[in-house]
């Protein structure tokens, strides 16, 4: 059950970054939280879909802007700009940074934990928090990088959900998405 939960918010979090409008977000990342939350498995569980699966998503569609969350190449773009501007990058080729980065991140994660017997679904969880990161570094919108770090609070309960023996305070712990919360809060001030 674990595994697949975890696959699942896998392959959410590759949704979340092809999907360039809110409201197809929005459904995809409370799946995503659902499935996170079913990995916990006790009473953990319930604040962590009923926070990162319903009151941030809602909190976030009424608040949403008109804009759409169009890729503009956020913080990587910025830190690579001097480079965009040489014929070496190409447009095809900058285009492909995104998906190489998404494509990477998750491999890399499962090579490394896979070698350390941690087990799939823990590295099924650093993938989800890596992509989650990810959407954050590549898009500048102010609410792609709620949906980014919430996809990556997500990450954090599927590698929690991992340990059967874990504490519940410490389950508690990571299913309050405290840090996607005061970025929500600051995108609603600076709006």
């Amino acid at each position: 059950m674990i595994a697949v939960a975890a696959a699942g918010a896998l392959l959410l979090s590759v949704g979340l970054l092809c999907v360039r409008r809110l409201d197809v977000a929005l459904p995809l990342l409370a799946l995503q939280s659902a499935c996170a939350a079913a990995t916990l498995g006790h009473v953990a569980a319930i604040p962590a879909f009923a926070l990162g699966g319903v009151v941030l998503p809602l909190a976030m569609a009424w608040m949403r802007p008109a804009t759409a969350l169009a890729a503009r190449g956020g913080a990587v773009s910025l830190w690579l700009s001097p480079l965009w501007a040489s014929p070496l990058w190409a447009s095809p080729l900058r285009a492909s940074l995104p998906w190489a980065g998404a494509v990477a991140l998750p491999l890399a994660a499962i090579a490394l934990f896979a070698r350390s017997g941690s087990g799939e679904a823990v590295a099924a969880g650093v993938s989800v928090v890596a992509l989650g990161l990810w959407l954050v570094a590549m898009r500048r919108h102010a609410l792609a990088t709620v949906l980014g770090l919430l996809a990556a609070q997500n990450g954090l309960v599927l590698v929690a959900g991992a340990y059967p023996d874990l504490p519940p305070t410490a389950a508690f712990a990571v299913a309050v998405p405290l840090l996607p919360a005061l970025a929500l809060a600051d995108a609603w001030l600076h709006r």
